[in-house]
């Protein structure tokens, strides 16, 4: 495989050896502001890219063979459905409406810890556990 590279924010491009050390750089994800990224590359169109939204991420990759980027949505996803619940039980209804309209969209609310996830199946080769968007079951 192709060494990986690691962006995070405007810091410098350090090569991931393994997802122990992928794991360790990771750790860096939290202090990121709203609209910065973490970007690992194996080239130009062979990528996987969180950019951040307040709290949530949104995620994009491409894998060397696909022809465009695909990104990823936490809609199906437990952890997106868990704190969508415990959300909306701190509403009443007019409230609960309001708050799903301006809810993010799925497609923008990937935690950080599920963005941890999908880079390490990138560094790995493996499939992702997460969905990507407009996805049949």
């Amino acid at each position: 495989m192709k060494p990986a590279f690691l962006t995070l924010g405007g810091g410098p491009r350090v090569e991931v050896m393994d997802n122990q050390h992928l794991g360790s750089l990771l750790g860096a994800l939290d202090p990121l502001r709203h609209g910065e990224a973490a970007v690992l590359e194996r080239g130009p169109a062979d990528f996987i890219k969180a950019r951040r939204h307040g709290a949530l991420w949104s995620v994009t990759t491409r894998r060397a063979g696909m022809w465009s980027a695909q990104s990823f949505t936490a809609a199906m996803t437990s952890d997106y459905g868990e704190r969508a619940a415990q959300e909306g039980r701190h509403h009443r209804w007019f409230g609960w409406l309001r708050w799903w309209l301006r809810s993010p969209r799925p497609e923008r609310a990937l935690s950080t810890g599920q963005v941890r996830t999908l880079f390490g199946e990138y560094l790995a080769g493996q499939r992702f556990t997460i969905p990507f968007a407009g996805a049949g079951t």
